[in-house]
């Protein structure tokens, strides 16, 4: 069996492979794969699709049939109707799937953070509308030194 764990922004997404032996104590072979970025609120199913396919041939075509867990942290990956055509794609693709879970890429960053326990991260990236395209873009808080 595999497992996928993915963490995807806007540029690049990182995929770790991890084959598992059947013997708990040995460690199972990681792959490491990058492929485009993947942001499930602006992109259409034929590109996510598209991405799916390269990251299928660039690990080997025997990960369709044997991957049961997938794990995927993204940019845009907030609710159901933002995350359904990632998810479609997977069950598509992955034809043995008995996990998947998408989740925000902020939660990968609390779950790094955190682990299973509890705790505040404050992020420096805010969102603003833009007023000439209407559209929702990264803002940076004004720092100041303190003396």
């Amino acid at each position: 069996s595999m497992i996928i764990i993915a963490d995807s922004g806007a540029t690049k997404t990182d995929w770790l492979i991890c084959k598992n032996k059947d013997n708990a104590a040995e460690q199972g072979e990681i792959l490491s794969v990058k492929t485009p970025g993947l942001n499930t609120a602006t992109m259409s199913q034929n590109a996510i699709a598209g991405i799916i396919d390269e990251l299928i041939s660039a690990a080997g075509d025997d990960i369709a049939e044997n991957v049961d867990s997938i794990y995927f942290y993204g940019a845009g990956c907030i609710g159901e109707q933002q995350t359904e055509p990632l998810r479609n794609t997977i069950i598509a693709k992955f034809h043995n799937i008995k996990e998947l879970k998408i989740e925000s890429d902020l939660n990968a960053a609390a779950k790094a953070l955190f682990g299973d326990g509890t705790g505040v991260a404050i992020s420096k990236t805010l969102f603003q509308k833009d007023s000439d395209t209407k559209r929702t873009k990264p803002s940076r808080f004004p720092t100041r030194r303190l003396s």
